[in-house]
């Protein structure tokens, strides 16, 4: 299966172009997508962030206005109070304005802190007494703006935290969210509203608050503004973590704890030390993920923020980035369909032509050479087309020099063959007349090898006497040496003999001065002088007799010297003759190796005519096989039959030529063998090197031939 899928170039190109260039591009697709998915979740995050931002700087700007708008009416309150000029109904009436000039405020309003004298003296408590003893408060009750006033509960105004915060941080308070009905409403109406106070301070001394109540409408549209989806919510928070204002008011004076299942200890520590904090929430009345976005809000100089948040569900999330990642990867797969479609058409560019050239490559291959390959590309393989047309153009003017070739290598052939029969002949016609000479050579030396033979006998004699006659020297010398080695031996025992004596003398002296004591030694030196004389007297007399058998073996050795000078001079001659009849044979041998090698040549030149023929004949065969050969490519129509008649025609001659040389070539094989030449000279040489060697050997010994001194 996969040698058929490979077995087209067009197949691999496909296969090795396209599936490195898919898997690479497929790679980035999916990591691009990736990128992508990831960067959608993340913007929705970002995106998130920015809208908890923008709600929470809309919030604080909502607040921060409310607080600015309360301590311009504290400053006036001050300014009074310290200054102790004008009335006070000038201030209390800027209130009134500053209500009117804002409808998103429920009312704006002044306490002062409790003056119990003046409260014993009320027995009835009316408006201008509330006003005259905690202050004026203005509200807007329907569409008129209408003086509100504190109701005989107004202990319990002084335990609030509207009034103890302020007096106790001498700071900005904005309390926690609550519900209230206003006394001098005459709609008496049910507000959820939150109250800006600002502290009334005068030389030091707190003397009241100013307060302005707001209402949650305003905020209402600022969180449906910053709500990023229909599943999705957003909302304010207070410093308690109360939802104060929610897309969907049904959430609004409840904990938000039931917006996301988070610690609201680690949500404040949380987001003391960073200004947005953003974590996934379960939401178990949707169940649902959010994903939960919280910004504080700093509102002005009260130091307990505030807090904006925005829910999204992380599956829309996930849904928004997934739909990016399907569309990239859609994107991609039709990228890489059309990569598919661009290889294909590239790779049929490429191998069309490549196939064409393979088609007439193949024609190539069966002999034709005739066709033309036609390559309309601009590319390389244009190249390769032209460069097959002029290969093929080039193997049919080669193919047809071959032929031509050919033919006149078949003549040349048919002409070595004639001449190699001719020369054939001539050989025998030589070797008949070599052996005739070589027949009578052969005659001759046998004769002289009979002479030859002879005197190496007579040498052989010869020698035999002079080697025994040497030998028979060589043994008297010996015995002469021995003579002389005798002779030198007793004239050591003479010496000894002598000094034997002289000592017995001198013991025979040694014993008389003795007297009675040496008798006995005088006795034994006595005798031993005895034995010393006779001892003496008889090595004189071997020594004469030694001297004269010494003498007669000196002549007897220059006798047989005598004798071997004769029979080496005998030998010399025998020698000669057989030296000159080595030479003569000698002689006779190289001539009739010289007419042997002759005779070897002429049958060799025989041969290789012979086996000039045998190659002329193949070499015809040769130059038709290669007829035969460069007769299967077809350079043109009409020459293949022209090619059939002359390749036969050679068949032809080449029959005719076989047989007549095997009529004409008929030569016999002349077998002569060289005489064996003995290694005379060589014996010779050993002869004369013995001979030299005995001479030398007498003229070391003729010293031992002088008399004996």
């Amino acid at each position: 299966m996969k040698e058929y899928i490979l077995s087209k170039l067009s197949r691999k190109l496909i296969i090795f172009i396209f599936i490195p260039i898919s898997i690479i591009f497929l790679s980035i697709v999916f990591y691009l997508s990736k990128t992508i998915y990831d960067g959608a979740f993340q913007s929705s995050k970002e995106l998130a962030i920015n809208k908890a931002s923008e709600g929470s700087n809309k919030v604080k700007a909502y607040l921060e206005n409310t607080l600015t708008s309360a301590q311009a009416i504290a400053n006036a309150y001050e300014e009074w109070k310290e200054n102790g000029t004008g009335e006070r109904k000038m201030v209390d009436l800027l209130m009134k304005r500053v209500l009117s000039a804002n409808k998103n405020y429920l009312s704006v309003w002044v306490q002062f802190e409790y003056d119990s004298i003046k409260a014993k003296n009320i027995e009835t408590f009316t408006i201008e007494n509330s006003v005259e003893l905690f202050g004026p408060a203005w509200l807007i009750s329907g569409n008129k703006i209408v003086q509100d006033f504190v109701g005989e509960d107004y202990k319990s105004f002084y335990t609030e935290d509207f009034y103890v915060l302020p007096k106790k941080t001498k700071r900005e308070v904005i309390t926690e969210p609550t519900k209230w009905i206003y006394p001098g409403d005459v709609t008496q109406k049910e507000y959820y509203e939150t109250s800006c106070v600002h502290p009334l301070i005068a030389n030091g001394e707190f003397f009241g608050v100013v307060g302005i109540d707001v209402e949650f409408s305003r905020l209402h549209e600022i969180t449906k503004a910053m709500n990023l989806s229909d599943a999705g919510t957003s909302g304010i928070l207070s410093n308690q973590l109360i939802i104060t204002m929610h897309v969907d008011t049904s959430f609004i004076g409840k904990n938000a704890s039931i917006l996301f299942d988070l610690d609201s200890t680690s949500l404040v520590q949380q987001l003391k030390q960073n200004s947005v904090v953003q974590f996934s929430s379960f939401n178990e009345k949707k169940n649902t993920v959010f994903i939960t976005t919280i910004a504080r809000i700093d509102i002005g100089d009260t130091k307990t923020p505030w807090y904006y948040f925005v829910q999204i569900p992380e599956e829309e999330i996930a849904a928004s980035a997934k739909n990016k990642f399907l569309t990239s990867i859609f994107i991609g797969l039709f990228l890489l369909a059309l990569i598919l479609v661009i290889t294909f058409f590239i790779s049929r560019g490429i191998t069309t032509p490549i196939r064409k050239s393979v088609e007439f490559a193949k024609q190539m291959s069966e002999g034709i050479l005739y066709q033309k390959l036609e390559v309309n590309t601009k590319d390389e393989t244009s190249i390769l087309g032209n460069s097959l047309n002029n290969m093929s153009l080039k193997i049919a003017e080669t193919i047809g020099q071959i032929k031509t070739i050919s033919v006149n290598y078949q003549q040349a052939s048919q002409e070595i063959m004639t001449s190699a029969n001719q020369t054939s002949t001539s050989a025998s016609e030589q070797a008949a007349s070599i052996e005739e000479i070589s027949s009578s050579m052969e005659q001759m030396v046998a004769s002289v090898n009979q002479n030859a033979e002879n005197a190496g006998v007579t040498e052989r004699i010869a020698l035999q006497a002079y080697h025994d006659i040497k030998e028979l020297g060589q043994v008297m010398f010996a015995t002469i040496d021995s003579l002389k080695t005798i002779v030198e031996k007793i004239s050591i025992v003479n010496e000894i003999a002598e000094k034997t004596n002289i000592l017995a003398v001198n013991a025979s002296i040694e014993a008389a001065r003795a007297g009675e004591y040496g008798k006995g030694f005088a006795v034994v030196a006595g005798e031993v002088r005895s034995l010393s004389v006779e001892s003496q007297n008889s090595a004189l007399i071997i020594r004469e007799l030694s001297k004269e058998t010494v003498l007669s073996a000196e002549n007897s050795g220059l006798l047989i010297a005598n004798t071997i000078k004769k029979i080496e001079n005998t030998t010399q001659l025998v020698q000669e003759i057989a030296v000159s009849s080595a030479e003569q044979r000698h002689g006779l041998l190289q001539v009739n190796t010289a007419i042997g090698q002759m005779n070897i040549a002429t049958q060799s030149t025989a041969a290789i005519s012979e086996e000039m023929s045998g190659k002329a004949v193949i070499l015809n065969e040769l130059a038709n096989e290669l007829l035969k050969a460069v007769g299967f490519f077809k350079t043109e129509h009409s020459k293949d039959n022209d090619i059939h008649q002359l390749q036969a025609y050679i068949m032809e001659m080449q029959m005719k030529l076989s047989n007549l040389l095997r009529e004409k070539i008929e030569v016999a094989p002349l077998a002569i063998t060289p005489a064996v030449t003995p290694p005379v000279a060589e014996k010779q040489e050993n002869q004369v090197d013995k001979k030299n060697e005995f001479f030398n050997s007498m003229e070391g010994d003729e010293k031992s031939f002088e008399p004996y001194q």
